[in-house]
C-alpha cells in the first residue's frame, strides 16, 4: 500500500559486497530513483500461552488508517500481509486458528505458514481499515524454545 509520502522523491543505494572481505565492489552511488516501498503498520501481539515449545493462539491486532489501494488499482481484489517472527518461532502451514476460521466476517481468508513467516491473504481488502480494536486475527504459532535476542517481529 502507498502512504501519504508517495510523492516524496526517494533515492536508493544499491551495493554489492564481496563475501571474502566484506568490501563494497560495486555501487550505484545512490543514483537509482526509487519509491516508498511500504507504509509503517503499528501492531501488537498477545499470546494465550508463553511456555517454551508450546503451540499457542496469538492475537495479531493492527492499525490501518486508510483503505488499501494500488497504483492504477483503486479497488484491489486481494491484500497480502506478511508477519515475520524471530528465529525459533514457527507457523504451521495453515496458521489461522479454528476460532478465526469459524468467523463469518473475517479479515483474512487464508494464512499460510512457512517456518517463521505467516502470509495472511484477504479477498476483501476494503474491510481492512480501522484500529487495533477492530482489526484482529487469531493465529496458531509454535513458541520458540528460548526467547530470541532480539525478540523482533515485523508486519508488512
Amino acid at each position: 500500500s502507498v502512504g501519504e509520502s508517495a510523492n516524496v522523491e526517494q533515492k536508493w543505494l544499491l551495493q554489492t559486497v564481496r563475501p571474502s572481505d566484506g568490501l563494497v565492489h560495486a555501487t550505484n552511488d545512490k543514483l537509482f530513483m526509487g519509491f516508498p516501498l511500504v507504509q509503517r503498520i503499528a501492531f501488537s501481539l498477545a499470546a494465550a500461552l508463553q511456555a517454551p515449545t508450546v503451540s499457542t493462539i496469538m492475537t495479531l491486532a493492527f492499525d490501518q488508517d486508510f483503505r488499501l489501494h494500488g497504483v492504477g488499482i483503486p479497488n484491489p481484489s486481494f491484500a497480502r500481509y506478511e508477519l515475520k517472527a524471530p528465529a525459533g518461532f514457527r507457523f504451521p502451514s495453515t496458521c489461522l486458528s479454528a476460532a478465526e476460521i469459524a468467523k463469518v466476517a473475517k479479515l483474512f481468508d487464508k494464512c499460510s505458514g512457512v517456518a517463521q513467516l505467516a502470509n495472511l491473504v484477504s479477498q476483501r481488502p476494503s474491510m481492512i481499515k480501522g484500529t487495533r480494536d477492530d482489526l484482529q486475527v487469531q493465529l496458531v504459532v509454535d513458541v520458540a524454545a528460548q526467547t530470541p535476542t532480539p525478540n523482533l517481529w515485523t508486519l508488512e
